[in-house]
């Protein structure tokens, strides 16, 4: 006889799908939910087998509330235990490869409420996962989560989680992790794995930044000395200086062109200085790692370091970035001091310094650059390259 809710009068049965990226909550509500029925109903729970981070016969949350669960190598070993439930909660559901859509709709029919939880976004396909999205669409109560991006200060919430180890998965077990192997990202810090992962085989772009008087335009001189490193070149509109010689010190063109190319997006970050256009154009990095196979070096701020990390992240270059500090504020008004740096000059840097240090952590590494040490920061920088050392 069929299994029918009385007040209601229609079949019991039916498909929550929990989804959303790595720390967004999916498990933790889907243990809610199962301590919610778990006095009142017959419950079962069932995990991959392959997810043994914390427990293997137990559903464990990132803040360690924990369920009983069963472990299954495919989603029709649920088949065997099927009768022993009336309710069905599984978790990471975007570990079963196959049909999960059918099985688990099959199940529905039965009379059978399920609850599942899983990831939306596969990192390393840069898709979604399939049977995730089929559930999704199949589903009488399908649930997005979303969490916070991790990137410091980000307002953004996270919908992709990604790889954050240099290296690549092989075997199944590789996979399974969490905040040391995975972070949580929006959609404007997201990176595909296949462009996040340092390819050896290609060169690669050193993009510094940091406060004045910090050793930037040194360290980026002494690097531009080595022959696999070249400094990248600017464009400007102001007229060229005795001496300066066009395609080494910058790219001269007119305002016409410049404004010309920057409506069409050509210029990756840009600036307006005494009346003149300085700005560094995507040709140039091409120019540089693409055809000159060559290692590039530029100083920029926070925003042409998201545009130009962006930039060579769609076309596959690679990059390394770096934030330069000073050993304390005092060292660094020393040194603006010491270039000439009038006093309000100095006072403007210093609040630019301060409202972009915030974003420091989004660089791959923070340098603290100490009085007669950039010698040893350029060696440094040089040792992180794929290439050998001149």
């Amino acid at each position: 006889m069929e299994e029918i809710n009385r007040k209601n009068n229609h079949k019991i049965g039916s498909i929550t799908v929990v989804v959303g990226n790595m720390f967004s909550g999916k498990t933790g509500l889907l243990i809610a939910k199962y301590n919610q029925n778990k006095n009142y109903r017959r419950c079962l729970a069932f995990k991959p087998t392959l997810d043994d981070r914390y427990s293997e016969t137990e559903i464990v949350s990132h803040d360690k509330d924990k369920i009983k669960a069963i472990p299954i190598n495919s989603i029709q070993d649920i088949e065997k235990y099927k009768d022993q439930g009336e309710n069905i909660y599984i978790d990471e559901i975007h570990f079963f490869k196959e049909d999960v859509n059918t099985y688990l709709n099959n199940l529905a029919n039965q009379n059978k409420e399920i609850v599942v939880a899983g990831l939306t976004w596969d990192c390393f396909a840069d898709k979604p996962f399939l049977p995730v999205a089929h559930l999704v669409a199949t589903a009488e109560y399908p649930i997005r989560l979303f969490g916070k991006c991790d990137i410091e200060n980000c307002p953004e919430r996270s919908t992709k989680q990604c790889w954050k180890l240099n290296w690549l998965p092989k075997n199944p077990e590789d996979f399974v992790g969490g905040s040391e192997k995975y972070g949580s990202y929006c959609r404007f810090h997201y990176v595909p794995v296949s462009k996040a992962i340092p390819n050896e085989n290609k060169n690669t772009l050193i993009i510094i930044a940091g406060g004045s008087g910090t050793g930037k335009t040194t360290v980026e001189t002494l690097l531009s000395q080595d022959p696999n490193i070249i400094k990248l070149v600017s464009t400007t509109t102001r007229p060229s200086r005795e001496g300066e010689v066009d395609g080494k010190d910058y790219y001269f063109i007119n305002k016409e062109e410049f404004e010309t190319e920057l409506k069409k997006g050509r210029f990756l970050e840009h600036v307006v200085y005494d009346g003149n256009y300085y700005g560094v154009h995507g040709k140039v990095i091409d120019l540089i790692l693409g055809v000159q196979k060559k290692n590039g070096v530029i100083i920029v701020d926070v925003a042409g370091f998201r545009q130009i990390k962006k930039y060579c992240q769609a076309k596959g270059y690679n990059t390394i970035s770096y934030w330069f500090k000073a050993e304390s504020m005092e060292k660094m008004v020393e040194h603006m001091r010491k270039r000439g740096t009038s006093e309000p000059e100095i006072i403007r840097r210093l609040i630019i310094e301060e409202k972009e240090g915030k974003f420091a952590d989004e660089f791959d590494y923070i340098l603290t650059v100490k009085e007669n040490g950039l010698t040893e920061v350029t060696q440094k920088i040089k040792e992180k390259l794929s290439y050998e050392v001149s």
